[in-house]
């Protein structure tokens, strides 16, 4: 195939130089496309994810010079010398070659939902190895090697730099110690301590810049490392026990990536950081009890000190809502007694059950009140986080930070079935960008969220979510004059809110902002600082800003359940799939939303075919499960945003001095079984 070219460098096209990033997903690529690589020499990111693509041992064979006439000063010829990132999830490549560790620049490399089967050593010679996701090989062909049997088998130990791992879904997988002494070099020393060896073989302890590790439905009999506040650990099983829903199952699959960015004025080379700056909680018999469940997003929308508060959520949000669960039984608990004080004496072990009125207060107020917390808690803890940054980290605090214009989204789903009536009832809450969507039967997208966003992103007016859950029903009414302190060049006047697009759907939400002393400036933010008009954070716009969340409640029948199943996603999700409109205009909520559910379904139609054949052959895709489900949402995301490129750009261009990728999650609730049946449902 690539042996037989022969052409020299100098006649390439100018595109072949040019082009740094090159986006191919979902395209029924086969192997073939190593040919175009060759003719790419300046390639920094390739993302030929969901693709036909099943051998690439000879995308990373070097060249001859005398075919290539590359250089005088260079015997070969290397197309991918300056590739720093590599997408491939979700093909049917079952062997990872031997080569792979000539990409000395990569940084980046995801390839789950394949057919592997083994990871070669040479992996471990990747020095700059930040994310490694090999999650979900499928059923028969899921990573089965000895993590023991360095350097033929990978094994992590030598990455130090890496900050995402992921193994989950990949059941066949074990990770635990052998009582053998091996021998190996390690920086020119030999190494013979049985004890330390191979509990780091099997354990994560050199990982010391870990941010994600992802170990769900995997066997390990070794110590994991402890959360902590740069540091998650996925071990939850993706089946989550819940009584009431149908099966008593609920479906879970979870996926994402880290938030980044790059400060281009600290050197010729710009340094790029990254972190968890989104997290997740799920938390099965919520309160311990069988029938409750609580699931959620909180993102710090790409900045660190938003990341902060996001796990400050993840820290507090369950507990405070639990709490305020228990006030409002208790306040119940009470009346009821005074009530019933003349009548007969209440059953103290009968239970309380609360209706949608006190459930969705306590939502309210949890969300309030966690938001004076964090107010409190991060005031007292500013001035001590700042002196851990020397001189050097603060130039990457940039401006936004240190005013203080940082926040976090949020977005959860609160799950409690009635025994009784023999139904599920789902509370859904939001503030900021971060969204929720319901397939329903036949897959229909149904928006049970809003989006506090104030730029033309979205057209909220056509929203069906807005539509169900609009409190005011009258034409548009011109929002109340601005005070001469906010009517200045850098605002919209009242005449042209109406000519704005976001504005007639949004009369209400203006109205308050325009009370609490608030304004919209004309790059679309409010106060001219953020561009979400609810949200947690933002303190030095409290009044403007607040975190009152849009809830909304959906009623699972389980004799007529036409509910398929939920996708939590975070804006950058949202952001990925709405700028791939075709003519470049904005989508309407609706339109992202049924593009998510059909890229979900998609997944899961091809899970049921590969389930239904009695046979599978060598270069068959992995069969995944649920899981499947919201990577592909991630991966396919990922294209589309030119995840890496686009926000981060080239470290040649200066047009920004800093530059940011908000990272991305998508959490999967599977409400039925939808994989057990034929592939005609879909």
């Amino acid at each position: 195939m690539i042996c037989n070219i022969n052409i020299s460098i100098q006649s390439f096209p100018p595109l072949s130089f040019s082009l740094l990033s090159l986006f191919l997903a979902d395209n029924h690529l086969t192997e073939d496309l190593g040919e175009v690589l060759y003719f790419l020499p300046n390639l920094e990111v390739l993302n030929a994810s969901y693709n036909e693509i099943t051998d690439i041992s000879l995308w990373f064979n070097s060249i001859p010079v005398n075919q290539f006439s590359y250089s005088p000063m260079s015997k070969t010829y290397q197309w991918f010398t300056h590739l720093q990132e590599l997408y491939l999830s979700g093909n049917s490549i079952a062997i990872l070659p031997t080569n792979i560790g000539k990409l000395h620049n990569l940084s980046w490399l995801f390839l789950d939902n394949n057919n592997l089967s083994r990871i070669p050593g040479e992996v471990g010679k990747l020095n700059k190895l930040c994310a490694f996701d090999v999650g979900s090989q499928g059923s028969g062909y899921s990573l089965h090697y000895n993590i023991h049997n360095w350097p033929y088998d990978w094994n992590w130990y030598w990455n130090t730099k890496l900050k995402y791992l992921n193994f989950s879904e990949n059941k066949r997988l074990e990770l635990e110690p052998k009582t053998y002494i091996f021998n190996q070099f390690l920086n020119n020393n030999l190494v013979q301590d049985q004890a330390s060896q191979n509990n780091g073989l099997c354990g994560f302890s050199t990982l010391n810049n870990i941010n994600m590790l992802g170990l769900m439905d995997m066997s390990y009999m070794t110590q994991i490392p402890k959360k902590n506040d740069h540091c998650i650990i996925r071990t939850t099983s993706s089946e989550i026990s819940h009584t009431g829903v149908y099966g008593d199952i609920i479906k879970y699959s979870i996926s994402d990536t880290l938030c980044r960015y790059t400060d281009e004025t600290s050197s010729i080379i710009p340094k790029e950081k990254c972190f968890l700056g989104i997290w997740d909680v799920a938390i099965p018999h919520f309160r311990n009890n069988e029938n409750e469940s609580l699931f959620g997003i909180f993102d710090g929308r790409g900045t660190e000190n938003g990341a902060k508060l996001a796990e400050y959520l993840f820290q507090l949000f369950s507990n405070d809502f639990q709490v305020m669960l228990e006030r409002v039984e208790n306040s119940v608990m009470k009346e009821r007694n005074r009530d019933q004080v003349n009548l007969f004496p209440l059953k103290t072990s009968e239970p309380i059950v609360l209706n949608s009125t006190d459930i969705e207060y306590a939502i309210r107020k949890t969300f309030i009140g966690v938001n004076k917390e964090l107010h409190r808690k991060f005031n007292k803890t500013e001035s001590a986080n700042n002196d851990h940054f020397n001189n050097n980290e603060k130039k990457y605090n940039n401006e936004e930070e240190n005013n203080k214009q940082f926040g976090c989204s949020a977005v959860i789903v609160y799950m409690v079935s009635n025994l009784k009536k023999g139904n599920c009832t789902l509370y859904v809450a939001n503030i900021g960008d971060s969204a929720c969507i319901l397939s329903k039967t036949g897959g229909r997208a149904q928006v049970i969220s809003r989006l506090f966003k104030t730029g033309n992103v979205m057209d909220w007016t056509t929203s069906k979510s807005y539509n169900y859950n609009q409190k005011i029903n009258k034409p548009y009414l011109p929002s109340p004059p601005l005070s001469p302190s906010y009517s200045n060049s850098n605002s919209y006047s009242s005449s042209t809110f109406k000519e704005s697009k976001f504005i007639p759907g949004l009369d209400d939400e203006m109205e308050r902002i325009q009370n609490g002393g608030g304004w919209i400036a004309k790059n679309n933010y409010i106060n001219g600082k953020t561009d979400v008009t609810r949200a947690f954070g933002y303190f030095d716009c409290l009044g403007s800003v607040n975190t009152n969340p849009w809830i909304e409640k959906v009623e699972l029948n389980l004799k007529n359940n036409n509910n398929e199943f939920l996708v939590l996603v975070n804006g950058a999700v949202i952001d990925a799939f709405n700028s791939t409109n075709p003519g470049g205009s904005s989508s309407t909520l609706d339109d992202t939303a049924q593009k998510i559910i059909n890229i979900a379904r998609s997944a899961l139609v091809n899970e049921s075919q590969k389930r239904s054949n009695k046979r599978t052959s060598m270069h068959t895709k992995a069969t995944n499960g649920w899981i499947s489900v919201a990577n592909k949402i991630r991966d396919i995301a990922l294209s589309h945003d030119a995840y890496g490129a686009r926000n981060l750009g080239h470290p040649k261009n200066h047009n920004s001095t800093v530059k940011s990728s908000k990272g991305m999650m998508v959490m999967v609730l599977g409400l039925s079984d939808l994989l057990t049946n034929t592939p005609k449902v879909f």
